[in-house]
């Protein structure tokens, strides 16, 4: 900090954890009063000491930055804590949607999104309906496709009941299933036809290829190749 004349600038206490990662150490120089010297610490390869400018005081809650900053620091560091106390919403809010899932909407002031049907496509396989084609109406889903709860939750939750809560990406999602629809066998044609005429020429391609390429007895003569038969010397 030697350009800013030794000036750290303000910190909260968490943020001091990689400046100084002793705890004991970290506690003694969030304690000190304005005006006061820490100790000198060996901290890595290097000695410091701190001199605190002002008395340290508890962070404003209703400050809109602050709160800004803590949350990022809890997205960061601190993920599963959020995730359990918004689990617990959850399922506080599952146990009152089972009544009446629209009124407990209204009274937790919650979102609710409706979006279907779901396709059965593990893995967003090409030759199927994705479930990223959801992004508009449920963008909480759009990235569900290999998420092994919410496969397990919508496909055994009974039409008509509320699932259990469960974490996609960076939300909490409680599933209402209202409805289910029969498969559309005019596609099973079109499924045919374009998993022998594309799906098993390009997969087979592109696996033969790699085998090849990814091979420690593959020798990489092609420059030399290109020079011979290509760019011949006069």
């Amino acid at each position: 900090y030697a350009d800013q004349g030794g000036d750290i600038g303000m910190r909260m206490a968490y943020e001091l954890v990689s400046e100084i990662p002793d705890e004991a150490n970290r506690t003694a120089v969030i304690s000190l009063n304005s005006g006061l010297l820490s100790p000198i610490y060996r901290i890595n390869d290097n000695w410091v000491f701190f001199r605190a400018e002002e008395n340290p005081y508890p962070a404003d809650g209703s400050d809109e930055i602050t709160l800004s900053k803590v949350r990022a620091y809890l997205m960061e560091y601190e993920r599963g804590i959020i995730e359990d106390y918004m689990l617990d919403r959850a399922t506080s809010f599952a146990s009152a949607a089972s009544t009446d899932f629209d009124e407990a909407v209204v009274q937790q002031e919650l979102t609710k999104k409706s979006f279907g049907p779901i396709p059965l496509n593990y893995g967003d396989v090409q030759l199927f309906t994705p479930i990223s084609s959801e992004q508009q109406n449920a963008p909480e889903i759009a990235n569900a496709a290999t998420n092994e709860n919410f496969w397990r939750t919508a496909w055994s939750t009974p039409i008509g009941s509320v699932s259990d809560p469960f974490v996609v990406d960076s939300n909490v999602v409680v599933l209402h299933p209202v409805s289910e629809d029969e498969y559309d066998e005019t596609l099973a044609g079109y499924i045919e036809s374009a998993y022998n005429g594309y799906w098993v020429s390009s997969m087979t391609e592109s696996t033969v290829r790699n085998y090849f390429l990814s091979s420690d007895k593959l020798q990489d003569q092609f420059w030399d190749t290109f020079q011979k038969y290509l760019m011949p010397s006069e």
